[in-house]
């Protein structure tokens, strides 16, 4: 049977919890228990748990979420939250209201074509980029005097997964990404327990997964 025929998209969202997941892997690597093991420690599963959470994140359009930033007035750049990947939407609220207007993404070099004083040109929020400002900041053109709150729609990664924190809420069919890359990378390792053919048949799954994320959800970049 494809993968597209067991593949029900999720109506919303449910709790995935990593520690019956691996429970789940145990069992797949023939063990009685997790403290039975010896290719593979609980706080490993979840660093590769947490591995393969981060790259559908980076790849996947499916943690979307929004937020505000505030614009320090007479500053250009602003900071973005701390599990920001990439930007979606900017919009600023420029008016004395409260009215959000949406921001157009540009780059440098398409605001030094039309303004010599770009960088320190003042006025409404018009646009914003983030080419070369690194993943972790945005920068503003034009700069308002007064602190500007920035609305944002972003995607994100998840908080770290670990023994503290193994729950997630995310739809059914992510968990089994996490299992099928939990056990590429347990059959993968140098020990008696590999299985290269098998980690190999478990790496295809992950990627058939992200696939049909992508044409479900679209990617997210």
């Amino acid at each position: 049977m494809s993968l597209l025929l067991l593949f029900q998209p999720s109506t919303g969202e449910q709790l995935t919890d990593v520690d019956e997941l691996i429970a789940g892997i145990v069992l797949l690597l023939n063990a009685a228990k997790l403290s039975t093991l010896t290719a593979v420690s609980e706080a490993e599963l979840f660093e590769f748990a947490d591995e393969a959470s981060l790259r559908l994140a980076r790849s996947v359009a499916l943690f979307v979420t929004s937020g505000t930033i505030t614009q320090t007035g007479g500053t250009a750049t602003v900071a973005l939250p701390t599990r920001h990947l990439s930007t979606i939407h900017v919009s600023a609220e420029n008016d004395a209201d409260g009215v959000q207007h949406s921001a157009q993404e540009g780059s440098v070099a398409e605001f030094e074509a039309v303004d010599s004083d770009w960088e320190t040109a003042a006025g409404d929020v018009e646009r914003w980029t983030q080419d070369q400002e690194g993943l972790a900041t945005l920068r503003v053109y034009k700069i308002n005097a007064a602190n500007t709150t920035l609305q944002l729609v972003y995607h994100e990664h998840h908080a770290t997964l670990s023994t503290a924190a193994a729950v997630w809420t995310v739809p059914k069919p992510v968990g089994d990404v996490l299992t099928w890359a939990m056990l590429a990378e347990v059959r993968s390792r140098e020990s008696d327990e590999a299985m290269p053919e098998v980690a190999e048949y478990a790496r295809q799954r992950v990627a058939a997964y992200e696939e049909l994320f992508r044409q479900y959800w679209g990617s997210a970049q």
